[in-house]
């Protein structure tokens, strides 16, 4: 097998547009086209509008990505709900600020879209609904771009992204992304010049309630080409993505498995597959050459982010040579001035290093409220306020000699562009730490970076063991009561939680239903009366977050039918504090497992109702 070849130097001529056309008597249609012989087609002489379009309706999460990415939110009028998922999309709070969502792709409905006059629709119609709502929307008087590739390459990307530039008037920012994108292609096919063999890398998704095999034309798999390894489904002559089953991959036998996380149900949607008997003594999966990474870095909606796939994939199947953005060699020594930029992060950093070797923090770690170790968090130089005001300038004044943020909130997203490019070592975690499991290895990667490994394994072995003792405890639990889990994020701001968090897989864990999982709801949202009647949990618990006790949730609990639950009336509601029960807790969500756990059932710890 060969090495990953550089980042070619002449990428095939990308398709030009004639630009927006401002009059609306005819749409104009831009296709996208996987080919140099596929065409463009505009219809009219109007003249091309020099600002572009403010109202973009765009319509698939890849699109929308897009338009972000070259035009920001502000010109957004729709786009797809799943952009607001932090599993998926780079930027949901921006997203979720747009205007309008749509639902799934099967569902668009041309009527409601133009509702909302868009003076630009986006569309990509590889799927069956967006194929009918361009067709209806093609027949209006809306211009509209249509994408008829599959995003299913680097290149397509890119060529899509200057088509969509093309329409919104933003060249210069298309021709700055791709630049950017080639270069840092071009700095890993470097690094993986002396790379004699490529392995083969089986990717598979959970897109659906089943895991899929992605065929060799999508976007993963390419990145998986990018990274140096060989697709295992070109080998065996897969030609499309298809249904996982354990005959297909012990005919495939990897080296490795490339698990994307598309809706953030972690190792757990794969543990079907992945545990069957058979495929569990493949060596891939026995000497654990498994690696999980979320869509947002590794499917088509990634964006520009798929180089971060790229680059933690080659990482990954060549560590010898290549430098991943998820743990760089610090120093020889370990890093002496960390910058810790989010809470999760700086709390499993000082219990590695402790605070001589952290610069900076986030000054919440330092109170009593929101911090596991104040004290010494009061003892590092320099705090910052919060994640949502990084300056990337202020921290580098800081001479930080490592960099590690989590790559949840938009404004560590954005600081970890810059930074990078200042060529100060960064880490970033791309996962929520949302389960038991993803704090495990993220404190497992942290003490490789800080050249910690001994006191990191110290600690995951008794994280681990206590998690154990807990969950055994509970095990033979047959009546498993309803909990309802909120958080709030101010006076009068409750949120229920959404089944994917770390609160939630507390309470899951320590032996009970979830109240929202039987509810339907998906994901974390603010709460209202009706919602929580609906649930009518058997229980209740309140995030406490930053030391407000019950005062957050007064007037919810107050509401007359709340009240009238039997939850409230028999006061079966447990405050937990937010430093062993959210993501920035990290080691500590064990003590909120095991509160949790003897709260709901005592008996099984011995003790008395």
């Amino acid at each position: 097998m060969t090495a990953v070849s550089e980042q070619e130097t002449g990428r095939r001529s990308r398709l030009r547009t004639a630009g927006w056309v401002l009059a609306p008597v005819l749409a104009m249609v831009l296709a996208a086209c996987g080919s140099d012989d596929e065409q463009l087609a505009a219809s009219g002489d109007e003249p091309v509008a020099t600002d572009g379009p403010a109202s973009v309706a765009a319509l698939s999460s890849d699109t929308a990505e897009a338009v972000r990415a070259l035009a920001g939110t502000d010109r957004l009028v729709a786009v797809p709900a799943s952009t607001t998922n932090e599993h998926l999309g780079n930027y949901p709070d921006e997203m979720a600020q747009v205007p309008n969502h749509v639902p799934p792709s099967g569902n668009l409905d041309p009527e409601q879209v133009l509702s909302w006059e868009p003076d630009l629709v986006v569309v990509t119609a590889r799927h069956d609904g967006e194929q009918d709502a361009g067709d209806l929307l093609d027949q209006s008087d809306v211009p509209l771009v249509t994408i008829q590739n599959n995003w299913g390459s680097v290149e397509q990307l890119q060529e899509n992204y200057e088509v969509i530039a093309e329409a919104l008037g933003t060249q210069e920012q298309a021709d700055e992304l791709i630049a950017g994108m080639d270069a840092d292609l071009a700095e890993i096919a470097a690094q993986l010049d002396d790379v004699d063999e490529e392995p083969t890398v089986l990717v598979l998704t959970n897109q659906a309630e089943n895991p899929f095999i992605a065929g060799p034309d999508s976007m993963s798999t390419d990145i998986v080409r990018h990274a140096g390894g060989t697709p295992a489904v070109e080998d065996a002559g897969i030609e499309r993505t298809m249904p996982a089953d354990p005959e297909q991959i012990i005919r495939l036998d990897p080296d490795a498995i490339l698990l994307v996380d598309v809706m953030g149900k972690g190792e757990e949607s794969f543990d079907g597959l992945l545990g069957n008997d058979a495929v569990a003594e493949l060596p891939a999966v026995e000497e654990d050459r498994v690696l999980m990474l979320p869509g947002r870095s590794a499917m088509a909606a990634a964006g520009v982010h798929v180089v971060d796939g790229v680059r933690e994939i080659a990482a990954w199947l060549h560590p010898d040579v290549v430098t991943g953005a998820a743990a760089p060699d610090a120093a020889e020594d370990g890093a002496e001035r960390i910058a810790a930029l989010s809470g999760d992060a700086a709390e499993v950093l000082v219990e590695l290093v402790g605070p001589e070797r952290l610069a900076v923090v986030p000054e919440s770690t330092t109170t009593e409220e929101s911090g596991n170790n104040p004290e010494l968090m009061r003892q590092v130089p320099d705090t910052i306020p919060s994640v949502s005001n990084i300056d990337p300038e202020q921290i580098l004044a800081y001479e930080p000699d490592l960099v590690v943020l989590t790559t949840r909130h938009e404004a560590e997203q954005d600081a970890r562009d810059l930074l990078t490019d200042s060529g100060v070592p960064v880490i970033a975690i791309d996962n929520n730490w949302e389960t038991f499991e993803q704090i495990a290895d993220n404190v497992t990667m942290l003490g490789e970076a800080v050249e910690a490994e001994e006191r990191a394994d110290e600690l995951v072995a008794e994280f681990g063991d206590r998690i154990a003792e807990v969950t055994a405890a509970v095990a033979d639990v047959e009546d498993k009561p309803v909990v309802l889990v909120m958080l709030s994020l101010g006076a009068d701001n409750p949120y229920l939680i959404g089944p994917d968090s770390i609160s939630s897989g507390i309470v899951r864990d320590a032996g009970a239903e979830l109240a929202v999982e039987q509810t339907g709801i998906t994901k974390s949202m603010q709460a209202d009366p009706e919602q929580v009647v609906k649930a009518d949990p058997d229980a209740i618990v309140l995030i406490n977050t930053g030391g407000r006790g019950l005062d957050d949730y007064a007037d919810l609990l107050a509401n007359e039918a709340v009240a009238g639950l039997d939850a409230v009336v028999n006061d079966e509601i447990l405050l937990l504090d937010s430093t062993k029960a959210t993501a920035t807790a990290g080691l500590r969500t064990v003590d909120g497992l095991e509160e949790v756990a003897r709260w709901l059932h005592p008996g099984q710890f011995g003790e008395d109702n």
